[in-house]
């Protein structure tokens, strides 16, 4: 089989998500989002298309990671489970999804997301 042709096929980017349990408040979600901008940082300095960014709408707050491989055992994602532990905040992950081949950048999109409400 051709090796191009195949690199071509197999996906460069990956995407899974962190859903953090509730309830979450102002200095723990403010914790996270710093610990975030921290690691996205890291993996610019490294290379690594590892990137993510805290979400938060209607009560319920999750990580968006995008990267170039579906392993979660890197170092960004055992600091971050680490600290989701420390500061005693459940979570569970989903399973790493493929999503493409082009190379997304997610750093300069807001790293905490808030959703918009409706004036009453």
């Amino acid at each position: 089989m051709d090796r191009e042709l195949d690199k071509r096929r197999t996906p460069r980017q990956w995407a899974y998500l962190y859903q953090l349990m509730s309830p979450l408040d102002e200095p723990i979600l403010a914790t996270i989002g710093d610990l975030l901008v921290e690691q996205n940082a890291v993996a610019r300095e490294r290379h690594s298309s590892w990137n993510a960014r805290l979400v938060v709408e209607e009560g319920q707050a999750r990580i968006l990671v995008v990267c170039e491989s579906p392993s979660r055992n890197r170092k960004a994602n055992r600091t971050l489970e680490a600290l989701l532990r420390r500061q005693g905040t459940g979570f569970s992950v989903t399973v790493p999804m493929a999503i493409g081949n082009d190379i997304t950048d997610i750093t300069g999109i807001t790293d905490i997301t808030r959703a918009r409400r409706d004036p009453d």
